[in-house]
């Protein structure tokens, strides 16, 4: 989602997946070509439209990321979290603070299905809000310091690898440990054949 204009601004619209305060926002930067402090908020999303109001959510106050970096994933802390409630549908709004520079957010359109139908999914301001075709590479974090957000692709990095019948190995995985007991439900793969 690419902002380069003063007023442009970049959404991630989800459905609020747990009762409590949202204290945090991560998302992913792309390719940065004038790095300028991004604005990053929650609000409510107009029913009718589904895009966001300009109004912050649940009482929240934006928060702040100087100097992005290209391909870098950031947790913005909210000056005042959001009082969230389940199933509340909100929008993520990122856009630059006072002095516009030139960026990509996130998103990726890979991992669909229902992205153009349903929540979550993406919307660009330019002269106009528009709905955009990705998922969004949103973390949504808690005071808690649990994180909640069904469909959302919170990816730090992401790589591709190239593997076949005839490679050696002739299969591919992720190892990692969870800092926290948890417990999966699925998991999400990408294959381009």
């Amino acid at each position: 989602l690419l902002i380069d204009a003063a007023g442009e601004k970049a959404a991630f619209i989800f459905r609020v997946k747990k009762t409590g305060s949202i204290d945090r926002l991560g998302f992913r930067t792309r390719t940065v070509t004038s790095a300028q402090t991004l604005r990053v908020g929650i609000e409510t999303v107009d029913a009718t439209t589904g895009f966001p109001t300009g109004t912050q959510y649940g009482g929240s106050a934006v928060g702040t990321q100087t100097s992005p970096a290209a391909d870098t994933f950031y947790e913005v802390t909210l000056a005042t979290p959001a009082s969230a409630t389940i199933g509340d549908v909100v929008a993520c709004v990122i856009q630059f603070d006072s002095t516009a520079g030139n960026l990509n957010i996130c998103g990726y359109d890979w991992i669909g299905g229902t992205s153009n139908s349903g929540v979550p999914y993406s919307a660009l301001y330019t002269a106009s809000w528009a709905k955009g075709s990705t998922t969004p590479a949103l973390s949504v974090r808690y005071s808690d310091a649990s994180y909640a957000g069904d469909g959302l692709a919170p990816f730090q990095v992401v790589t591709s690898s190239s593997h076949s019948s005839s490679t050696t190995p002739d299969e591919v995985g992720n190892y990692f440990t969870m800092p926290v007991p948890m417990g999966c439900v699925g998991a999400t793969v990408f294959v381009d054949c």
